[in-house]
């Protein structure tokens, strides 16, 4: 991390935020396992972020920006809500909803978690990775 970056991030979030840095394993667990949403405000086109499934795979809806692989992976209203990139307003919004509305969070979090199960579990990837091999080998 850039010298001097996380005394900055400190300095600029609010006294009831914190920045925890990079997380793994058991203290990530923790971490979503107390959080409502899992909030990713990229500006960045990324394909399909880490950081989405494993907030799906705990259950958690996601707050990401419209934009890239995070719209399909981020169903709004769905499996979480999505807001236009820069859009600082509609970030909090977003997030000021998630806070006041528990139960539909809870709705989100559970679609998403379905639909990691589904889509990007081990079995599905092993189910796909054999169907493109079978699909090779027919070829011959």
């Amino acid at each position: 991390i850039e010298d001097g970056l996380v005394e900055r991030l400190q300095s600029a979030i609010p006294e009831n935020a914190s920045y925890v840095g990079m997380k793994h394993g058991d203290e990530l667990r923790q971490l979503l396992a107390g959080a409502r949403s899992v909030v990713l405000p990229s500006l960045c086109y990324e394909n399909q972020p880490f950081a989405i499934t494993e907030a799906f795979a705990a259950g958690k809806p996601v707050i990401a920006s419209d934009l890239g692989g995070m719209t399909e992976l981020v169903r709004h209203q769905e499996r979480g809500l999505l807001v236009p990139p820069g859009d600082v307003r509609a970030l909090a919004d977003a997030m000021l909803w998630m806070t006041g509305h528990e139960s539909q969070a809870r709705e989100m979090g559970e679609a998403a978690k379905n639909y990691a199960i589904q889509e990007h579990s081990s079995e599905k990837h092993y189910e796909r990775l054999m169907n493109i091999y079978s699909t090779i080998l027919e070829l011959d």
